[in-house]
Formats: C-alpha cells, structure tokens, sequence
C-alpha cells in the first residue's frame, strides 16, 4: 500500500484468451495468505451478483432451500458491505478478478470502490485486445499492464506484506464508521454514499 492510497491497479492483459493466464490467476488463491481470487458468474449484470461471487469466494454462503436471508442479501450496499467486512477480517490484501472484460462499468466502479474501502491490491485478468472499453476503465485510475505470462504469474502471487497479523493503517482509515444518529433537531450528519450504493 502507498502513502496516498492503496496500491495501482494490475491489468494482466491476457489478449488471447488462454486457459493459462486463468489457471494460474486460480492458482494464486490462498486467503489464508491474503490473495483471494474470484471468477465472477456469467449472471454479473444482477446488482449484488458480484458481492456474491466475492462472498461465496471468501467461503461465505447465502442460506439454501428457500430459507429466509433478509433483503440484505438482494441489496448492493449491505452485500458490498459485507464483502468489505469480511476482507478486512480475513485479511484480504489483494484481489484478483478473472473475465473482467465482461463485467459491467458499475462492477468496475464497485471493485474500485473495494479496492479504496480495504485499502487492497486489485488485479483484473482483461481476456481479449484492449480497446475503448479498458482505456475508459482505467483512464483516472493509477495502474500498470502486464502481457507476459511468467510476468503476470508474480504479479498473481504477490501478498500484502503488511498482512503479517495485523492490518496495516491504510486498511484501518478505509473502515467508515456508522453514521452517526439523527441530532435532536431532525437533522443527521451525511457521508457520501460508497460507489455501490
């Protein structure tokens, strides 16, 4: 993590679709070291589908059968809250997110907002030729690309150094605190909603 922020984003530009570049992003899975890899479902265009793809990776499961779960779970800011919950106590320190050319600019927006929340490293596997679509993505985003495959397998197997059994300060900043109750006036103090709100 820098000074002024998490660390810049990583596109491993894998331009050719290889079965490689996605086997060593799954590899590189080990939460118990930090790095959390998720390969969001084909059904991302459901506003909380990604938080759940995010939970289900750190081995959070919503009830099955028809058991009630509460709205939490169809809504984007409780389910993006907790998926930031659960990577702060897991002590996730890097992200990587396969088949990211398919993912909506709002589930960009979210993983950034993730990535600035928690304070982690994101990596994004974009699986075809770069175009308008990355560029616009990244265009006030701090980031590096990386093409070459043993380039990209370090990258996938980098860990948050500061993930040694406590967090380091720029996660603890990320934490935003519960809004505060309302005043005896009516009026409450306002935040900024995160972007998956």
């Amino acid at each position: 993590m820098t000074a002024g922020g998490p660390p810049p984003v990583t596109v491993i530009h894998d331009k050719d679709d290889h079965p490689a570049w996605t086997a060593a992003a799954h590899t590189a899975h080990e939460p118990a070291l930090g790095r959390l890899t998720v390969d969001p479902s084909p059904a991302n265009d459901a506003p909380a589908a990604l938080a759940h793809d995010l939970l289900y990776a750190l081995g959070k499961r919503l009830p099955q059968g028809g058991e009630p779960y509460g709205t939490w779970a169809d809504s984007q800011r409780p389910a993006w809250d907790a998926v930031a919950t659960w990577m702060l106590t897991h002590q996730i320190g890097h992200l990587i997110v396969c088949r990211t050319d398919r993912l909506t600019h709002a589930r960009f927006r979210q993983l950034l907002a993730l990535r600035e929340r928690c304070g982690i490293r994101l990596t994004l596997l974009w699986h075809r030729p770069a175009g308008p679509a990355l560029d616009t993505l990244l265009e006030e985003t701090p980031h590096h690309i990386i093409e070459p495959l043993p380039q990209a397998r370090t990258a996938l197997d980098r860990t948050d150094p500061s993930l040694t059994g406590t967090r380091n300060i720029g996660q603890q900043r990320h934490i935003e605190p519960p809004l505060p109750r309302t005043t005896g006036s009516g009026s409450a103090l306002r935040r900024r909603p995160p972007a998956w709100s």
